[in-house]
């Protein structure tokens, strides 16, 4: 990856490397939620720099359209950084079988601790997650998603993977 930024640079594309990084952070967890869900074979394949050909206007105007749409479903408010990252974490949680603290979790998030806890506790609020205490470390509050949540999570990965893979078509 970073040979590939050298040589964008090089021909002059000023490129946030922050912005890159947070990219594919998320490129990653969609990946891993989706693998851990079933929903996409797992590979070794190398990753493609970008796409192939720079999206077309018609491509933006759907992924607006679908965030939009999103928004306006019953739980769209936490379909926002840093609420989805948090609840794409818990989603591999829970397809791993494991447990995630609540400070883990915050942390994940990449929110700050304040904004992180805030979220997480409108999530709850919402039903879409419960705390409980883990079970061999009492001390340790951990957190996990609803089974409605599970659901929602579930179906809003496999509406990007089938927008992705339309427009990679």
């Amino acid at each position: 990856m970073d040979l590939e930024i050298d040589e964008r640079q090089r021909r002059g594309v000023t490129l946030d490397n922050a912005l890159m990084k947070e990219l594919q952070e998320a490129a990653e967890r969609l990946s891993v939620v989706a693998q851990s869900l079933g929903m996409a074979p797992a590979t070794n394949a190398p990753r493609a720099a970008g796409p192939r050909r720079p999206l077309a206007p018609r491509d933006m105007k759907r992924l607006l359209q679908l965030r939009a749409q999103r928004r306006r479903r019953a739980f769209g408010q936490f379909l926002d950084w840093p609420s989805w990252d948090m609840l794409l974490d818990l989603a591999v949680v829970r397809a791993e079988g494991g447990h995630v603290s609540v400070s883990a979790l915050c942390i994940s998030s990449g929110a700050p601790q304040s904004t992180a806890l805030r979220k997480l506790s409108a999530l709850e609020a919402a039903n879409l997650v419960r705390r409980y205490l883990h079970g061999s470390d009492r001390r340790r509050v951990c957190v996990a998603l609803t089974d409605e949540a599970a659901a929602m999570v579930n179906a809003m990965v496999q509406e990007e993977l089938r927008f992705y893979a339309e427009v990679a078509d």
